[in-house]
């Protein structure tokens, strides 16, 4: 395995963008992209705008990995999204040379372990994440 230098919500710039790391097999390193603000507000006002329609299309809505990401509260990325949608398309040989950029604060963290284990992710991500433990 790759030797990065990462762990449960580190973030990372890659390719010019912004991810926070989630978890690593051998050749998949799973990360949520970190939305910019303008992109951040147009996804939670549609989701929004969704969710207002009724019953059935709100299930339909939050079954859709377009709505599964986190409202971050960290000071450098508030009010942005961590979306979840692309999380596992990352090969580990692409990203070998990755180091942290910052780590979010404990609230952010419990917000995405919620999403992991109730969302629409992959199951290989809940399994590699779920004795992950944020402490208060």
């Amino acid at each position: 395995m790759n030797n990065i230098m990462l762990k449960f919500g580190s973030v990372f710039r890659y390719k010019e963008k912004e991810f926070v790391y989630l978890a690593q097999t051998n050749e998949i390193l799973y990360s949520a992209l970190i939305l910019n603000s303008e992109m951040s507000k147009i996804l939670k006002k549609r989701g929004e705008e969704l969710c207002q329609k009724g019953s059935p299309q709100v299930k339909r809505t939050l079954s859709n990995l377009l709505y599964c990401y986190v409202e971050l509260r960290t000071e450098d990325f508030k009010d942005r999204l961590a979306h979840f949608a692309k999380t596992d398309e990352n090969s580990l040989t692409e990203c070998s040379s990755l180091s942290p950029i910052g780590q979010l604060i404990e609230e952010d963290l419990k917000q995405i372990k919620i999403e992991i284990e109730s969302g629409p992710l992959p199951s290989a991500l809940k399994e590699l994440t779920k004795d992950i433990v944020i402490e208060s």
